[in-house]
């Protein structure tokens, strides 16, 4: 059909039936602004900024972005009438957000001091600074184009607290807009719906349920609402303020099948933040949780990884040069007959690396010995499977998408996008399972039928879906013969897409190379017919010790690699490039965006120069393109020539369910290595919101409305008869808080990994509070809502001792040295960030024993309530001895207030804890209020902690921290 026109400003443009004016716009280069628009997404209309006006029209002022175009249509984008409305609706936007840096007469003064700290990104700037959508905020541009450069509406700050105790983000509501976005986008496009609206009017915001933590909801981390935010609110806790996000490398993510597009941004050369790339075609600008926030902490360099040969010598492993490596290795294989020698390849390795080891294995040890570790995952008619088509793009144009013995939302999280998308368009999708799978709740909710069956009748039921256009996703749990009836269904109808989920990153790719299951290598090294094991994976210790000798190629440390003989160190794949098979069966190129640690190689790399050490042509390649180019075809396959397959006498069960602690690379989980990851893992199999509701509800003496909790001597919650792990107890006191009940609970301190310290003496101010539980190493309980005692032990009785208020700290970060505490948060220079320093000074305050709880607190008198003369800022605390003097290198900080900025709102009285601020009345001179009279902020000194507190919640910036070098203080 021929395509329609419209006029633009002035300007005739085409346009495609179904495209709305905004999109005609945008296809045209011309801009209209607007900030809840999200291309491809149902157009939402919230926003009104996008507003255009159609000359002729009875309603001439109409929203673009949900506007159909018509052919005809005279559309004005830009002119007086319309910048005046659009001034009006971002004046009310912004009379509750935090507007300085768009309005303020000192914006470009501020952008020039700004520059002075791309250098120095460690060091926060309060202020403007402080949004860490600086360089790149949607509300500053669009304010820059309409031109709104005072303000009309009085400016009303919403003093909402920082969110910070999740995983991954933390979220600042202050600087919401609630433009809607994040909510549309976890809801319609993920189907997760974590978040929502609350409340009307002037307090509408976004919230979870009961505003309860993200961990608690059923968020999936998937990053989603971070990406798509307008105006910063969402902060990835990877990200520092000040820093800029201009160097990046266009990549692909190496921890699953599908192989999502990433951009990976470096600093200093280190990887920092994994971005989805918005052009990719597979994942379309989307992720999960293990691309967008785990692979940069999974790959941080550390000396824990493997970074030089190592040989072990005397039962211990010792650090030698490539070449010493190598010839011990040379020496070691040539004892041995090729049938003794057995190789086995990683599901994570390259291409080009799986290519490089089949030819290794081959032509320079001559043996057949050599396999892919599967998993379990069905890998029988491989070539078979390659002939069917599997497009992810195929699932929404389905009539009906089957999920056999498949959990996609947990082992391929981005594919739900897809389903959801089918159940949008009335699609029919049904969950068949032989074995009693746990389907997630955000899929359950998109099926029409679920069925756990018997292996025949699971088959027998498959005869229903043989007409019309289909979808297929199998899991790696199933059976043989269901696999096989599959394919089989597939073969007679060849608008089937069949879409193996695949429990590893290049699982497909490196089988192609090496077609051989790992049970070949697994029962010789079990019948002792092989005396040298060279892996790139690692295997049970258990089957390890049947092996005299193993050549071990690995990143990190692990039990297997203590039995390790050689051992080389490898690359992660961000710091290597090459090719990897994805989902669809697709070559996907990885570039490395990081230089390789310390003396690491690809797989690919230190095979060849060992194949050239042993003095074997055929592999003089000296970077990964010339192996791309020797890579062989796999022989292509029409379906229209097949026959089909024959059921197995003997049904095979392949693996079995995967959750997201069974994640691995290389062997290593991921959530080894990423703490937050491992948090909500361990969190979310401890906690059960309703079994806990239901014991509290069952705990309750109704007649105090008093429920009894007792934590015991090995950290476990006791609710009545029920035990519950010690992270339920924040669900405990939600649920007990809004049923309105009191706690009383009772804390055996006889529990060696806590000490006892009475939150009175112990100053729990913004930075040392939150920082504190970030670092999972506090629960603080309140007397708010708790009634608490100490159950202490004493020569064989107890006594029980109230106590107004208790924190409970991990006894292993109290004792700790200086040097191992460095160690543990990874600071100890000059540079350290604000937080940071607040944790260290944490730490050596809690080595103070004046605040503990302990037996002889209790039987005598209680020491000194005196304040502790300690500040967050020092760079090295006094320490007072008994001596007349003690010289120290000091810096001196001190929190001021800029009299012409403040406003006299009182919003830092409110936050102040520590009553150092109060009010003096002020002739104003200058400033914003001149020759108006004000009640002014003033902070004494004496009293001020330097918490920052009233920092980052004055609405105007207006305090600051001033600093300067005290060279040689003499303390008497």
């Amino acid at each position: 059909m021929e395509n329609q026109s419209l006029i633009i400003d002035g300007k005739e443009i085409e346009f495609f039936k179904g495209e709305t004016i905004l999109m005609a716009a945008e296809r045209a280069g011309i801009y209209i602004p607007r900030l809840c628009y999200i291309d491809g997404m149902t157009p939402y209309g919230g926003c009104r900024l996008c507003i255009v006006k159609l000359v002729g029209d009875l309603r001439p002022i109409q929203p673009s972005c949900s506007t159909p175009a018509k052919a005809g249509m005279n559309i004005i984008t830009i002119d007086e009438e319309l910048q005046r409305m659009r001034k009006d609706i971002i004046q009310l936007m912004i009379s509750e957000h935090p507007n300085t840096c768009l309005v303020c007469g000192h914006k470009t003064v501020c952008e020039d001091y700004q520059t002075q700290f791309k250098k120095n990104p460690e060091k926060r700037v309060f202020g403007c600074y402080n949004c860490s959508q600086k360089n790149k905020c949607e509300l500053r541009e669009i304010i820059d184009y309409i031109g709104a450069s005072d303000l009309t509406q009085e400016f009303e700050y919403k003093n909402y607290e920082i969110e910070n105790l999740d995983p991954f983000f933390e979220r600042h509501y202050n600087l919401c807009i609630v433009c809607g976005k994040c909510v549309r986008v976890c809801g319609e496009l993920r189907g997760i719906n974590a978040i929502d609206f609350f409340g009307r009017g002037h307090d509408l915001r976004i919230s979870t349920p009961m505003n309860m933590l993200h961990i608690e909801t059923n968020c999936q981390f998937c990053g989603a609402c971070v990406d798509i935010c307008p105006t910063g609110v969402l902060v990835p806790l990877m990200q520092t303020w000040t820093r800029t996000r201009e160097i990046f490398t266009k990549s692909i993510c190496g921890h699953c099948s599908i192989g999502c597009g990433l951009n990976y941004y470096m600093e200093n050369e280190e990887l920092v933040e994994t971005i989805p790339n918005k052009s990719a075609k597979i994942n379309k600008g989307q992720a999960c949780v293990f691309g967008r926030f785990c692979i940069p902490v999974f790959n941080r360099r550390n000396e824990t990884q493997f970074h030089t040969p190592l040989i072990r010598s005397d039962n211990i492993l010792k650090p030698v040069m490539y070449n010493e490596a190598y010839s011990t290795c040379i020496t070691m294989l040539r004892k041995y007959s090729p049938d003794e020698i057995a190789v086995l390849a990683s599901p994570d390795l390259s291409n080009e690396s799986a290519f490089i080891l089949n030819q290794f294995a081959s032509k320079v040890l001559k043996t057949s010995n050599i396999a892919t570790i599967c998993d379990n995952n069905c890998l029988e008619n491989f070539q078979l499977l390659t002939a069917i088509p599997r497009s992810l793009d195929h699932i929404p144009k389905s009539d009906w998408i089957l999920l056999v013995d498949a959990n996609p939302q947990v082992s391929h999280p981005l594919i739900l996008i897809d389903i959801k998308k089918a159940k949008d368009l009335n699609k029919t999708i049904v969950s068949l399972k032989h074995s009693p799978l746990k389907i997630a709740p955000e899929t359950k909710w998109l099926l029409d039928e679920e069925l756990l069956l018997s292996e025949d009748s699971l088959i027998s039921k498959l005869s229903e879906f043989q007409e019309g256009i289909g979808s297929i996703l199998v899991g790696p749990q199933t059976t043989s013969n269901i696999f096989i009836s599959l394919i089989n269904l597939c073969l007679k109808n060849p608008n089937i897409n069949l879409i193996p989920l695949r429990s590893r990153a290049n699982l497909d790719g490196v089988f192609q190379f090496i077609p051989q299951t790992e049970d070949l290598v697994y029962n010789a090294i079990k019948e002792k017919k092989i005396k040298v094991l060279l892996t790139t994976e690692r295997i049970s210790p258990t089957l390890a010790k049947y092996v005299e000798n193993i050549i071990l190629l690995d990143i990190f440390p692990s039990d297997f690699s203590n039995k390790a003989n050689i051992i080389f160190p490898v690359t992660t794949f961000p710091e290597s490039s090459g090719t990897l098979t994805n989902i669809e069966f697709d070559n996907q190129r990885f570039y490395a965006s990081v230089t390789p640690f310390r003396d690491a190689k690809p797989d690919w790399q230190i095979i060849c120069e060992l194949a050239q050490q042993m003095k074997t042509e055929g592999f003089n390649y000296t970077n990964v393109q010339d192996i791309m180019e020797n890579l062989p075809m796999i022989p292509s396959v029409q379906i229209t020539d097949l026959n089909l397959l024959l059921l197995k006498k003997m049904s095979l069960q392949y693996g079995k369910p995967i959750s997201w602690d069974d994640f691995v690379y290389r062997g290593e989980k991921i959530s080894n290595r990423v703490p937050d990851l491992k948090k909500i893992i361990e969190y979310r199999k401890t906690k059960n919101p309703e079994l806990i509701a239901g014991v509290l509800t069952a705990s309750q003496d109704e007649t105090t409305g008093l429920i009894e909790i007792e934590i015991d001597g090995k950290g476990m919650v006791k609710v009545g008869t029920q035990f519950f792990g010690l992270d339920s107890i924040k669900s405990i006191i939600k649920i007990a808080h809004l049923s309105n009940y009191r706690l009383k609970i009772i804390v055996d301190a006889s529990n060696p990994n806590f000490r006892y310290v009475d939150r009175h003496k112990f100053c729990m101010c913004n930075n040392y509070k939150a920082n504190l539980n970030e670092s999972h190493i506090l629960i603080d309980f309140a007397p708010s809502l708790c009634d608490m005692y100490l159950r202490i032990p004493q020569e064989g009785d107890e006594i029980l001792k109230s106590v107004d208020g208790l924190i409970m700290v991990d006894s292993r970060y109290t004792n700790i040295t200086e040097e191992e505490y460095h160690e543990f948060v990874q600071i100890g220079d000059s540079k350290t960030k604000m937080q940071e320093r607040a944790l260290h000074r944490a730490h050596q305050l809690l080595k103070d024993e004046s605040i503990y709880y302990s037996l002889n607190h209790i039987q005598t008198q209680e020491k000194s309530m005196l304040r502790p003369t300690w500040g967050v800022w020092n760079k090295k605390v006094p320490e007072y001895k008994e001596t007349t003097s003690s010289i120290i290198q000091q810096t001196q900080k001190v929190v001021l207030v800029d009299q012409d900025l403040c406003m006299g709102c009182r919003t830092c009285e409110k936050y102040c804890k520590h009553e150092a601020i109060s009010y003096v009345l002020i002739n104003q001179d200058v400033g914003i209020f001149k020759g108006k009279e004000m009640q002014k902020a003033t902070i004494d000194g004496t009293k001020c902690y330097n918490c920052s507190k009233c920092i980052s919640h004055c609405p105007v910036n207006a305090i600051y921290i001033r600093e300067w070098p005290v060279e040689e203080t003499s303390l008497k």
